[in-house]
């Protein structure tokens, strides 16, 4: 085992989870380019396209550290301003799949903001700590 928290070991943890969006090239095979993705390691996840009833539309879920391993972008979780309860990844950037090597499959990879997986629960990302 090289160390690398699964995203389980995340939930369990109480950390929260990022959510993206992966648009696929028309010509993508869709189960190949979800093995690519899910082979990436136990801190990454690509469910089935279908997302809007177009197979090449796919959601997911990294862990920070993930985000941090795969695609080279620091990630931290923040409050929004005047906000008591709602948070924000920063950077607000989108992934590179160039930098995982999945650009002969991928035209855009996007991250939305924390979500319904996020309760403000306390976090630091293991690269913080």
């Amino acid at each position: 085992m090289d160390g690398t928290r699964s995203l389980n070991d995340a939930v369990r943890a109480g950390e929260p989870l990022i959510n993206f969006f992966v648009r696929l090239k028309p010509e993508a095979d869709v189960a190949a380019a979800k093995a690519a993705f899910n082979s990436l390691g136990v801190d990454i996840i690509l469910y089935n396209g279908g997302w809007y009833n177009d197979p090449h539309l796919c959601s997911g879920q990294v862990t920070a550290e993930g985000v941090f391993r795969i695609f080279g972008l620091r990630l931290s979780r923040t409050r929004l301003p005047n906000s008591d309860s709602y948070y924000m990844w920063t950077p607000n950037a989108s992934l590179d799949p160039m930098a995982a090597g999945l650009d002969q499959f991928v035209v855009s990879i996007g991250m939305s903001q924390p979500g319904a997986n996020d309760d403000g629960q306390f976090y630091v990302p293991l690269f913080a700590r």
